[in-house]
């Protein structure tokens, strides 16, 4: 599942034999290749459930734990578009930029002398073109930062059980939280899932409560924790 261009994530959970993937198909053909090709011809695969994304209430990308003050937050969240310039606006993407995309892909770190020599133009060139695609949006910069350095240990997946006319409301609420990384709502059987990052496991308890005290009759269907992550934004671990 990881190999695949359009894996945004994929994480496991061996305490409950569970894979969960995050896909960013193209056009419905590539959402049945996943359902009807991919799935059924991984060994050990006995069921599967397919979901999309009907909002977004917090992604990754948005996530600061809490850690940063509101000038840094500011500063990280501004518009690289903004900025103008003639190579800001709408980019076609070219021959060359895929190379570039995909050198970077494998290794974000790869510096611009050898991206250049992968796509055959000189570095000043890449240069210019990397802050072309950065401005259209195209192109987007994500750092994993680990737990111990952001001293938020655990990591929990939660799936809720909410009313319908409720899981908006309670998909805002969260994504208020500065301890939700991530929060969407779904087509799935829960209707809301989340990830929250803590300090330490013991903490999930009184998070939980009193996240949710003002939501009466919100059940959490579904909490694991200690993950494995495969793949993150496009970053592959090991």
């Amino acid at each position: 599942m990881a190999q695949r261009r359009d894996a945004y994530s994929v994480t496991a959970f061996p305490g409950s034999n569970r894979v969960e993937g995050l896909f960013l198909p193209v056009g419905p053909d590539a959402v049945d290749e996943i359902a009807n090709d991919l799935l059924p011809e991984i060994d050990g695969v006995i069921g599967s459930e397919l979901a999309r994304i009907t909002r977004p209430y917090r992604r990754g990308h948005q996530w600061h734990g809490g850690r940063l003050d509101a000038g840094a937050r500011q500063r990280l969240l501004k518009d690289i578009a903004a900025e103008g310039g003639a190579d800001a606006g709408i980019v076609e993407l070219t021959a060359q930029d895929r190379i570039i995309t995909e050198t970077l892909e494998r290794d974000g770190r790869t510096p611009a002398k050898e991206v250049a020599e992968a796509a055959g133009v000189t570095s000043q060139f890449i240069g210019r073109r990397m802050r072309a695609l950065f401005r259209s949006g195209l192109l987007q910069m994500r750092t994993e930062v680990s737990p111990e350095v952001s001293g938020l240990a655990l990591e929990a997946h939660l799936r809720f059980t909410v009313d319908a006319a409720r899981v908006d409301a309670l998909g805002q609420h969260l994504a208020a939280d500065p301890s939700i990384m991530y929060c969407v709502a779904t087509t799935g059987s829960h209707p809301l899932e989340c990830i929250v990052k803590l300090p330490r496991l013991s903490d999930l308890h009184a998070w939980t409560t009193g996240t949710l005290a003002d939501f009466s009759g919100v059940v959490v269907a579904e909490c694991e924790t200690e993950p494995r992550q495969v793949r993150r934004a496009n970053i592959r671990f090991p």
